[in-house]
């Protein structure tokens, strides 16, 4: 009985350091690089927020950005992405 009170707590404390960490974690940077022009704003269920960009080179992304960002965004800003960097930013 005890042997398996131990293994539960462990498991337990295994499962609260891996969605800590999940949490923190920072998005890696990809290699793409753009510019564009808002047209919507989405704010999803999962607290996770994007925008719909019409690029320079007329193409339709969806782009998750920052709730800082998305408060900051209205219809028409200009933003960009830059190489490496996670996120967006206004121009």
């Amino acid at each position: 009985m005890e042997k398996y009170l131990i293994y539960g707590l462990v498991a337990v404390v295994l499962a609260v350091i891996f969605f800590v960490w999940k949490k923190m974690k920072k998005p890696k940077g990809d290699t793409s690089s753009w510019s564009g022009e808002v047209k919507e704003k989405e704010s999803l269920p999962d607290n996770s927020f994007s925008v719909i960009v019409i690029t320079d080179d007329n193409q339709t992304i969806t782009a998750k950005v920052s709730k800082i960002l998305w408060g900051n965004l209205e219809r028409g800003d200009k933003i960009e992405k830059r190489k490496g960097d996670p996120y967006p930013r206004k121009i």
